[in-house]
């Protein structure tokens, strides 16, 4: 089992949270996805501050009609997940539904690490 390094590499030993949106994308639109995620999307996210680390993790199944990938964003804290939410979130979904429309179908869930080993 694997730990997340960035908890060790800021130095923080407070509970940080992760900000967890989970992907299911069509896989005609995968490679234009990633590349949007990678080169514009997630850059600007993250020029916001709000976050100290942006993940981008693809879920192993065996299903081949469907592709999926978890977008961890991770926060200092609640209060600077609430304030990016409370600013961008809307319009960050929006975004992703303009250019994507139902071909990514995304849930979202946010985790509090408690303990960590690294």
């Amino acid at each position: 089992m694997c730990w997340y390094p960035i908890l060790v590499l800021n130095g923080s030993t407070k509970p940080m949270i992760i900000y967890n949106v989970t992907s299911q994308i069509d896989p005609e639109i995968e490679k234009e996805w990633l590349r949007w995620m990678q080169e514009s999307h997630l850059p600007s996210v993250f020029e916001c501050g709000a976050f100290e680390a942006i993940n981008i993790l693809k879920i192993q199944t065996d299903a081949i009609e469907s592709l999926n990938y978890a977008i961890q964003y991770v926060a200092s804290s609640k209060a600077e997940l609430q304030a990016y939410l409370d600013q961008y979130g809307e319009s960050d979904q929006a975004a992703e539904k303009k250019r994507f429309g139902g071909k990514v179908l995304r849930f979202d869930t946010q985790l509090e690490i408690i303990h960590s080993i690294s």
